[in-house]
């Protein structure tokens, strides 16, 4: 991992130390949290425990087995429960967990994606080949636009055909509270 990420981070967390109340880290770090004597991981530990945060996930995240994703979190708040969820769309797991928030709730939104990973890059090339985007005759005499609005629409298509979006679920808008605790 790159030095420029842990000082970003750095930065990001002196800030929101002063201004947001609690403090969440989260996201695909692709940092290897399950090997302690990895210089990344123990750098990021390091960095967490100098705010007072710790990772609250301790189970594998990810297909291959690696602790990637994190949720960290205040020492003096109580731990939130994460849960590691497979729901078939990804390589790494759902993180869901119910957290204590000050202020407006959370916005969620319905995620798009398309499963690059089963494009069949043959049959993409074969259907590039064929369309009006490789025949010439088909836009001399289009201008800028036009011809982005082709090329645009020539590869929707053909990717609409080999590689589906798929849309995540949204989640359902309003205050997150940790059972049990009181708001």
């Amino acid at each position: 991992m790159a030095a420029p990420f842990f000082t970003e981070l750095s930065g990001v967390l002196v800030r929101a130390v002063i201004s947001a109340e609690p403090i969440y880290v989260v996201g695909d770090l692709n940092i290897r949290l399950y090997r302690p004597d990895d210089v990344a991981s123990r750098q990021l530990t390091d960095l967490l425990e100098s705010f007072g945060l710790s990772c609250r996930i301790m189970v594998p995240t990810h297909d291959r087995g690696g602790l990637l994703d994190v949720v960290a979190s205040r020492d003096d708040l109580p731990a939130p429960i994460v849960d590691v969820i497979d729901v078939g769309l990804s390589d790494h797991r759902l993180l869901r967990w119910s957290a204590l928030l000050i202020g407006s709730p959370p916005v969620y939104t319905t995620m798009h994606r398309r499963p690059w990973s089963q494009l069949d890059v043959a049959a993409f090339r074969a259907g590039l080949l064929t369309s009006a985007v490789c025949r010439p005759d088909d836009w001399v005499d289009l201008d800028v636009d036009q011809l982005a609005r082709l090329y645009d629409a020539e590869i929707t298509t053909l990717l609409d055909r080999l590689a589906q979006i798929r849309h995540l679920p949204t989640a359902p808008v309003g205050p997150v509270v940790r059972p049990g605790v009181p708001t």
